[in-house]
């Protein structure tokens, strides 16, 4: 115990290196006073629940949809300590950190987990155990906790993100006279680049910026298509979140009311997704900010 060197003061620190994690405020694995033993969890495929029926009479099951639960993560470590004073700060530490409380961002970074960057799943701790025993005196014991999450993806800690403007004033036609006819201004779509690099389905968040007037933002690359029965003014905003399924103006009024019957809560696919962003009239100031994170199974 007495070579092993560790970092002090590793509450509230961030993941800086490959086998480190953070939860609570407290860095555990590198170089700290917590080390990693072992983690469960985080590349294994999340209970399925299925909705199969049975055939009567006959032999098998009619197929039905297939939905995860949550991710249960645990992790095993050893806590070390200079001396038994050292390892009483230790063990409050640990304990502070993985406590009963709200879900709380758990960040690490493992070879073969999300692509090797720093991920991110949201967890709380639903079970700790801390050995105490004589080896607490001599500077070592060892602990486990249960993590939680009721999101089973895996997401990348970095953010993403791409804007569309509603169109830009296109050419038209070209005449060497000029007819008494009046032509509508040409419109080309601006498109949102969405990049998903893990390889499972993520949310997106979407931010409509007004004047614009029953927007539509459409997932070229699944066909799923998103639209608001409603005029945004110059000035506003709707801010649409595909995972919590709201649609807020201004980040906080509700616009649920607003959203039409047949829109689906976009949701975009490994690799690149294209959104396209449309309305019935058109608004140079319109805007369209495209915000997610890769996500992972």
């Amino acid at each position: 115990v007495g070579a092993h060197r560790w970092k002090v003061g590793n509450m509230s620190a961030s993941v800086t290196g490959d086998w480190e994690m953070s939860f609570g405020g407290l860095l555990v694995g590198g170089d700290t006073a917590f080390g990693l033993s072992s983690i469960t969890g985080l590349l294994d495929l999340p209970s399925v629940r299925t909705a199969d029926q049975t055939i009567l009479r006959g032999h098998g099951t009619t197929v039905g949809d297939d939905f995860m639960g949550q991710r249960v993560i645990t992790l095993t470590l050893d806590i070390y300590a200079a001396n038994p004073a050292d390892m009483q700060l230790r063990i409050d530490e640990f304990t502070a950190a993985f406590n009963v409380g709200d879900e709380q961002t758990l960040n690490f970074q493992l070879p073969g987990v999300a692509g090797g960057s720093i991920g991110r799943v949201k967890a709380r701790c639903r079970g700790r155990k801390v050995r105490h025993d004589l080896g607490v005196v001599n500077g070592l014991t060892t602990a486990n906790v249960r993590l939680e999450a009721t999101d089973p993806r895996i997401y990348i800690e970095a953010q993403a993100g791409d804007t569309a403007p509603l169109g830009v004033t296109g050419s038209g036609m070209e005449f060497n006279e000029v007819p008494d006819i009046t032509f509508g201004t040409a419109q080309e779509t601006a498109i949102a680049d969405a990049t998903n690099a893990g390889n499972f389905s993520t949310p997106v968040t979407l931010t409509i910026l007004g004047p614009v007037t029953n927007p539509v933002v459409t997932n070229q690359t699944t066909g799923e298509a998103l639209t608001l029965n409603s005029t945004i003014t110059a000035g506003n905003y709707y801010l649409i979140d595909t995972a919590a399924k709201t649609v807020l103006l201004n980040g906080t009024a509700s616009r649920y009311f607003e959203l039409d019957a047949a829109s689906v809560w976009l949701q975009l696919q490994p690799g690149v997704n294209e959104l396209k962003f449309t309305n019935d009239v058109y608004h140079a100031d319109a805007l369209l900010t495209a915000v997610w994170r890769s996500a992972y199974i």
